[in-house]
């Protein structure tokens, strides 16, 4: 399981892995309770159960200490002392985890079929702030700023059109942009970090 990114600040670690060894030896090194032993034998997908495995993986190499991963009714997950947050593209799967911060994590790999997405998420003005010869990739960052704000917000019912804002920013391979959650009763702005790595891009946010 090669790591391909390890970052850490004062509030956070952010561990990046492309997931490769058989399932076989995931599970074998795995400790998992009898509940969680009883979820992992409930997928299907061979890939689910890969990223099942390397995230819970993932997280003992951070926090040896950690609690098992629980889900709230809106699907995100909790570990009993940190903050966490889960992505996953293809093999590629990040983590974000603080102790004290609300954290958003979200990984992509780079493709042309986000600019038909676009329309979807960004309003009027951003899609003009996105024309660019960088195209693609600012979308990207784009993208994945709204979703990290959505993973922090927590509790859904969002339109990433209208109420998360991501401010004009120069595009370089990575960076630091502006956005904003216009979500009444959740009004704040955030520092957003992105980073581009071998046709993905990486983006992640700390309350």
């Amino acid at each position: 399981m090669p790591k391909v990114l390890e970052k850490s600040g004062s509030d956070y670690s952010l561990l990046v892995w492309n997931s490769t060894e058989p399932i076989d030896e995931l599970l074998k090194n795995a400790s998992l309770t009898s509940e969680e032993k009883s979820k992992y034998d409930s997928f299907i997908s061979q890939t689910r159960k890969r990223e099942w495995l390397t995230v819970r993986k993932m997280v003992k190499d951070l926090i040896p200490e950690s609690s098992p991963i629980v889900y709230d009714e809106n699907g995100k997950p909790h570990l009993k002392n940190y903050n966490l947050s889960i992505s996953h593209s293809h093999n590629w799967i990040a983590i974000l985890v603080s102790p004290h911060k609300r954290v958003g994590i979200d990984i992509e790999i780079i493709g042309s079929r986000i600019d038909k997405l676009a329309v979807k998420f960004l309003c009027a003005e951003e899609d003009l702030e996105a024309r660019s010869d960088k195209r693609i990739e600012k979308l990207h960052v784009m993208w994945g700023a709204k979703e990290t704000l959505f993973k922090i917000h927590g509790i859904g019912n969002v339109e990433f059109k209208s109420e998360f804002l991501v401010y004009p920013f120069n595009y370089s391979h990575s960076g630091i942009v502006k956005a904003s959650n216009l979500k009444k009763g959740f009004e704040k702005e955030y520092d957003v970090y992105y980073l581009k790595s071998e046709g993905y891009m990486i983006v992640w946010c700390v309350d």
